[in-house]
């Protein structure tokens, strides 16, 4: 990668982070981000590793690794508006960081930030929910961002790590928020297929794309369920999840 794309680059993630941090402590905590924000806290005054509620129960609405995120923010800065919010604002930057990287290796310069700078400015993934929310959604938006220019990278260059990058990525979501972010990516996997085929960049071994990442992606979250049923029970753990449902 030539020297002024890694240079600019980190001005992408520089200036990202500059934009997102302006009065991040405002507007108040929304009720979700009071949930998350609570759990890391209690996670921390009671030494558990898994978030946990007020009570002591685990936090099973949402897999842990958004919170953990958050957790290691207030470990190192302290619990506060702007601590919780700092993870999701770091996700941003970085995720503008691939948009710019994938536009720049492949349409150009220009395109490359336009694209980062679009996502960074765009006003409803600034609201609530969004990438300066204390949630997991930022996060999420980061690997899905990945995973998609993992695949197009894949579909255009073939090289050998892609693949278990894009494999990795995904799994990495399935601790993030829902199968959410899975039914994205599988989605625009097959709504983008025909039109790749048709410009010479098909998918190289479609099915075992697909195998890949969806066996590897329900193995992680199954991996998730099988850790708080260890911690609860499976019967606890499916009442509070059809509960949550």
């Amino acid at each position: 990668m030539p020297r002024r794309r890694l240079a600019l680059a980190l001005a992408v993630a520089v200036v990202a982070a500059a934009v997102l941090l302006v009065r991040l402590a405002h507007p108040e905590l929304h009720a979700d981000e009071v949930t998350y924000m609570s759990s890391a806290v209690e996670s921390m005054a009671q030494g558990s590793v898994l978030p946990v509620k007020g009570d002591g129960s685990l936090f099973i609405n949402k897999p842990p690794l958004a919170l953990w995120l958050i957790r290691a923010s207030f470990e190192l800065f302290g619990p506060s508006p702007f601590t919780a919010r700092l993870p999701s604002v770091l996700a941003a930057s970085a995720a503008a960081v691939v948009l710019y990287l994938f536009g720049a290796s492949v349409f150009g310069e220009a395109v490359g930030l336009l694209a980062a700078l679009i996502f960074v400015l765009t006003p409803g993934i600034l609201r609530v929910h969004g990438i300066r929310s204390a949630t997991p959604d930022a996060l999420e938006i980061l690997l899905v961002t990945s995973a998609i220019v993992l695949l197009e990278l894949w579909r255009r260059q073939r090289r050998p790590w892609m693949l278990p990058g894009l494999v990795a990525v995904m799994a990495a979501a399935a601790w993030v928020k829902s199968p959410f972010a899975l039914v994205v990516f599988l989605v625009y996997l097959l709504a983008t297929e025909l039109p790749a085929r048709r410009t010479g960049h098909a998918t190289p071994r479609l099915g075992a794309v697909v195998a890949w990442v969806t066996g590897v992606w329900l193995a992680a979250y199954l991996l998730w369920l099988a850790t708080l049923s260890a911690a609860i029970s499976p019967q606890g753990v499916a009442r509070q999840l059809l509960g949550e449902a």
